[in-house]
């Protein structure tokens, strides 16, 4: 076996640990649109691969990047497996992305512009993917107040994670653009 066969056996193993890993944290979990959650952490992969981000680190927390935030009760539990199956490194930009749940949702919004600004690059990234697959639509019980809460929200993670990622931020600025999310006021770069 070559060089190249023995890398793409050892990138494809720690993606089925990510997804095995993913499938036993979200098992039985819908989100609030009622679709299965695993959905959500495969679109995010899936935006970073369109963007033509592929690295295999990236992609395995990706696929595992709200286990501890959607399952508090298996944290100390599903770090170690992270630990143990993908990595320290993967471990440490999953608790990047982990937001405390015990805070308000306005005070998550306000630690997640703070925390967003000193982020590694891979994290911010997923940051950007994550909210791309957020705004494909949003869930049917959010009325326009909620709509025009979480747009405007998204412009101002946008403003903190500009100079990231050209495509990823284009996209997100595109989804913003577009009804119903285009009820807040548009992103500027100097905002």
């Amino acid at each position: 076996m070559n060089m190249r066969n023995q890398s793409l056996i050892t990138h494809s193993s720690k993606i089925n640990d990510a997804m095995a890993l993913a499938v036993w944290a979200h098992s039985g979990q819908s989100r609030k649109d009622g679709t299965p959650f695993l959905l959500h952490p495969l679109a995010v992969c899936n935006v970073l691969i369109e963007a033509g981000i592929v690295d295999t680190e990236v992609l395995v927390t990706a696929l595992v990047h709200d286990a501890l935030e959607e399952r508090p009760d298996l944290h100390g539990e599903f770090l170690r497996r992270i630990r143990q199956s993908l990595g320290i490194q993967v471990a440490e930009w999953v608790i990047w992305l982990t937001d405390d749940m015990r805070m308000s949702s306005i005070e998550r919004k306000a630690a997640q512009l703070v925390k967003y600004t000193d982020a590694p690059l891979p994290v911010k990234l997923i940051k950007l993917s994550d909210r791309c697959a957020n705004l494909v639509a949003p869930p049917p019980t959010w009325d326009h107040k909620k709509i025009s809460q979480y747009a405007e929200h998204s412009h101002d993670l946008l403003a903190v994670l500009y100079g990231t990622h050209p495509s990823l931020e284009s996209r997100l600025k595109a989804q913003l653009s577009a009804v119903p999310w285009s009820i807040a006021q548009p992103f500027s770069a100097g905002r």
